[in-house]
């Protein structure tokens, strides 16, 4: 609500405007309005201060994972603690795990009227970007233990091509006849989730099948092409889906589809490179 003191008949602040906190810069967002409405129906500024919210915490998530990978091909001995304790790699997924899961299925705190009835699992501001720096540190280290299995040339040309791809949808992501096509066809999402269910049960089959070389380089392939089409389709779906107030989730989901289709990508290059 705005301040007592504010003249009742005077017109509210226009989004221009700014908040009265310390630090602020972004526009002025009403208590409730932030609560209850999605950024798609919200003006351009707010729409704008979104984005580039989300952008910054994606941002420091890649640098953080890029420079884990860069370290360790850099540093023998880090290198080497991480080979020899790989017992830390399944905490991580286990712990990769649980904050992924925690952070995309927690209830929005603004949903509860009373603080009284607040679950224990439901965290404020503070306590997400907690649960995203250990989801992000975790998932950070699984991906360097991943690339350390391939040669450093091989990484840095994966990093390279996932870069320009991740640009290049980004841009396509603008255009408009793509948002009204992925609007009128809702059920892809479905599509999507059932192939990516699919691809996990190949990939733990392979713990106890071994693939021939031809078979992993298709996981590759439908593994890059599975998670480009989820990040083309996150970047027009992350305004429409998701309140003022979800930076933290939708930045997660946005750096889980860069990370596997670096991933997918370094499989492919990977073959490429067998002599």
């Amino acid at each position: 609500m705005y301040s007592t003191t504010r003249n009742d008949t005077a017109p509210p602040p226009s989004y221009q405007d700014t908040v009265n906190e310390p630090g602020y810069d972004g526009p002025f967002i009403p208590d409730d309005f932030n609560y209850s409405t999605k950024v798609f129906s919200c003006e351009l500024p707010v729409r704008a201060h979104f984005i580039n919210r989300v952008m910054n915490i994606l941002s420091l998530q890649l640098c953080v994972t890029l420079a884990s990978i860069l370290f360790a091909f850099q540093s023998t001995g880090f290198h080497d603690f991480m080979i020899n304790n790989l017992s830390i790699f399944y905490l991580s997924l286990i712990i990769s795990l649980i904050t992924c899961f925690w952070l995309s299925l927690m209830p929005r705190l603004e949903t509860y009227e009373s603080e009284d009835v607040i679950p224990w699992y439901v965290y404020g501001k503070r306590g997400q970007y907690i649960l995203l720096s250990v989801f992000t540190i975790t998932e950070s280290w699984m991906v360097t233990i991943f690339t350390l299995q391939y040669r450093y040339e091989i990484v840095l040309r994966a990093i390279v091509i996932t870069t320009i791809l991740v640009l290049g949808i980004t841009i396509l992501s603008k255009f408009d006849k793509l948002s009204f096509l992925v609007e009128s066809n809702s059920s892809i999402y479905y599509w999507l989730n059932g192939s990516l269910w699919i691809m996990i049960g190949l990939g733990i089959s392979s713990f106890f099948i071994p693939w021939s070389n031809s078979m992993d380089l298709i996981y590759g392939w439908l593994g890059a092409i599975l998670f480009s089409i989820y990040l083309l389709i996150d970047l027009q779906l992350v305004l429409r889906k998701v309140y003022c107030d979800e930076e933290i989730r939708c930045a997660m989901m946005i750096y889980l589809d860069i990370i596997n289709l670096f991933l997918s990508i370094l499989r492919i290059l990977s073959h490429s490179n067998d002599d």
